[in-house]
């Protein structure tokens, strides 16, 4: 058998990659793994009893839950994850985080919103996040407010506002992905949108936008018209 037909037989694993992610990236690229087999290649190894995709895969769970921002006594909380591991993780996070920006970037079109949110594009599951604003329309917090399934997820308006109220946030940008690659918003996005402009006139937050993201592009509500102030 070829090396790149090899698969990872584990008992912990029901989906297994069928091609080595170092040989999935050397003839596809890099753009081909998945985040699971990109933290495995940067993990190497395995740890604690269990196999490299297997400790990729808990990871991975741990970083979305925390909108990939963790810190070292979270990291360490898995098993398998040492010192020279978790430092790689936490090295390549903090990476990430200086060539997308983070906090302190200023959002002056969709685009950069999708640049900061360009690791949700191809997810299979609805993410909406709230993006809060200072004066100089710079971020200072990204939150997930909510995690749904392939073409819905369910917003309550006041958990939009909630960390922009207590990061006293001058303004805000919410922004979801379609993972069916449609740009076109649907009629729930369409009414959490006004339900989200009566709010933020009520807080006297001003919400700036609502963009729709996924790899054919974006769908600003702002420049189609459609936030009515």
């Amino acid at each position: 058998m070829a090396k790149k037909e090899i698969l990872y037989k584990t008992l912990n694993d029901r989906y297994l990659p069928e091609i080595l992610p170092r040989e999935k990236m050397k003839s596809r690229g890099a753009g081909s793994l998945s985040d699971r087999e990109l933290i495995s290649l940067l993990l190497g190894t395995g740890g604690g009893g269990k196999n490299v995709m297997t400790l990729s895969g808990e990871l991975i769970r741990l970083l979305e839950k925390r909108d990939y921002h963790i810190n070292r006594e979270e990291l360490f909380q898995i098993k398998g994850i040492g010192e020279a591991k978790g430092s790689q993780i936490l090295a390549v996070l903090e990476f990430a985080r200086r060539l997308t920006g983070g906090s302190g970037i200023r959002i002056d079109s969709p685009e950069t919103v999708q640049k900061i949110l360009f690791n949700y594009i191809d997810r299979s599951s609805e993410y909406f996040f709230a993006l809060n604003l200072n004066g100089a329309h710079e971020l200072t917090g990204r939150h997930i407010v909510s995690t749904g399934n392939l073409n819905r997820v369910y917003i309550q308006p006041k958990d939009v506002f909630l960390e922009a109220v207590r990061e006293n946030s001058a303004a805000l940008i919410v922004a979801h992905n379609h993972p069916s690659g449609s740009l076109e918003p649907s009629r729930e996005d369409l009414d959490i949108t006004e339900r989200l402009m009566e709010l933020s006139r009520l807080l006297n937050i001003p919400l700036l936008d609502h963009i729709i993201f996924s790899r054919k592009g974006y769908y600003s509500f702002l420049e189609e018209g459609r936030l009515h102030r």
